[in-house]
């Protein structure tokens, strides 16, 4: 059984609910030792990978309703607690999740994937903190040239 498989899956006899199913030590600090982290439960895990996945295959996303299987997505996140999640949901409605860091990502490179893979769909953040920091993402991602191919 493939990684995926089990985490998508929420067995009782080999985990429970309640039990940590991530852990989160986000990208934000200051002086005050103010930073972001977060413990979040398999029963929590599940419910934000069925709702990533029904938006994913919403009618009123881009990919057609008839056989999704194969469609393809961009996950253009950083390391956020979005991108394992958005992963898991992919998986789950049968699409190919393409994986792109922002952060490290080049601007061409960018768009040769987008170019050469077609995906249907840009999955990204606004903006994410790195230390004291905002760096946007979402105004980097011209989501033009996907419609233009």
């Amino acid at each position: 059984m493939s990684l995926l498989k089990k985490c998508i899956g929420l067995d009782p006899n080999i985990r429970k609910p309640l039990d940590i199913g991530l852990i989160w030590e986000g990208n934000y600090w200051d002086d005050k030792d103010v930073h972001d982290c977060c413990d979040v439960d398999w029963e929590t895990c599940e419910i934000l990978v069925r709702k990533i996945a029904k938006a994913l295959v919403l009618p009123t996303s881009p990919i057609d309703n008839g056989g999704i299987e194969n469609k393809k997505i961009l996950i253009f996140l950083p390391k956020v607690m979005q991108l394992p999640l958005t992963i898991l949901a992919a998986y789950r409605v049968g699409l190919i999740g393409i994986v792109m860091d922002p952060l490290v990502s080049k601007n061409k490179v960018l768009e040769k994937i987008i170019m050469c893979e077609k995906p249907r769909i840009v999955v990204t953040v606004d903006a994410v903190w790195q230390a004291q920091e905002l760096i946007e993402i979402k105004s980097k991602v011209e989501v033009r040239s996907i419609y233009e191919y």
